[in-house]
């Protein structure tokens, strides 16, 4: 015989409480610059000289070229670099990706600049080098000072992992991913669509849409993806297409067991109070 069962209330048992942040802003280590007209005059050097050399890729390019040109902007070893500085939307100025180098400590962000907002860091540059604020500190000055060295972004610029998984000469499957908004979606994809069909690259057209960012799947040598690079104004970074395993389901079962012994001959076990959950 079943028992009716009442559900128990409760009542006045919360207490409101006042919050308080515990967490402290962490302070951004910028190298100090002993003359910032010195260090002005260089970082638009090497600004100017990066102008230069995309204007002359263009003159000489046998492709379409894009518009607008990438920059890597690094920062001092053992420093941090003014990365939310570095993007203006309003500009169409996008910060693509940013990486850190293990070894020296160098952090590098790659940049997209569309045609026509060149002078934009310029400006920053400049009032770095001649006007101060009201505390006497030069304007601009943890973006500029951050700024340790300026290139045009090749494609170890782009490239996420390993640099020796990058293709050579035999072209191999790489995820492509591309910058979009909700107003630029379809250009995007048209983009890097027209930019394959010219360089005779692979194109898997099923993707996966993240906010911001679409990846695809190309079948690419190393020549074809700086080529792109110099094609499409959407890329935002490389990475190597991952191994499917899909195979596996497929297998007997003996050849799952020969795959599993193989994988417990390679794999060393630590003794440890350690949990999975």
């Amino acid at each position: 015989m079943s028992v009716e069962k009442k559900n128990i209330f409760l009542h006045d048992t919360n207490t409101s409480i006042s919050y308080v942040s515990r967490s402290t802003p962490v302070e951004k280590k910028y190298p100090q610059r002993e003359n910032s007209k010195a260090h002005a005059m260089f970082i638009e050097r090497k600004l100017n000289e990066c102008y230069e050399r995309s204007a002359t890729q263009k003159q000489v390019a046998a492709i379409r070229y894009k518009e607008g040109v990438y920059l890597e902007f690094s920062s001092a070893v053992k420093h941090d670099l003014a990365i939310k500085s570095l993007e203006n939307r309003t500009q169409g100025i996008r910060l693509l990706n940013v990486k850190t180098d293990e070894e020296t400590g160098t952090i590098r962000a790659t940049v997209y600049i569309p045609a026509g907002k060149e002078s934009y860091f310029i400006k920053k540059i400049e009032a770095y080098s001649s006007e101060v604020t009201e505390k006497g500190i030069p304007k601009h000055n943890d973006l500029v000072r951050s700024i340790d060295d300026i290139r045009v972004a090749m494609l170890d610029s782009f490239w996420i992992g390993k640099p020796e998984d990058i293709p050579n000469e035999v072209a191999q499957w790489c995820e492509v991913w591309i910058r979009y908004d909700n107003l630029f979606l379809e250009n995007a994809l048209t983009d890097i669509s027209e930019c394959c069909r010219t360089l005779e690259i692979d194109i898997d057209h099923n993707k996966l849409i993240f906010p911001e960012r679409i990846v695809h799947l190309i079948k690419a040598n190393k020549p074809q993806l700086s080529n792109l690079i110099s094609c499409c104004e959407y890329i935002t970074e490389f990475r190597r297409a991952s191994e499917p395993t899909s195979f596996f389901d497929t297998l007997y079962g003996e050849e799952q067991q020969e795959w599993a012994e193989e994988l417990l001959n390679r794999t060393e076990f630590m003794d440890s109070n350690s949990s999975v959950c």
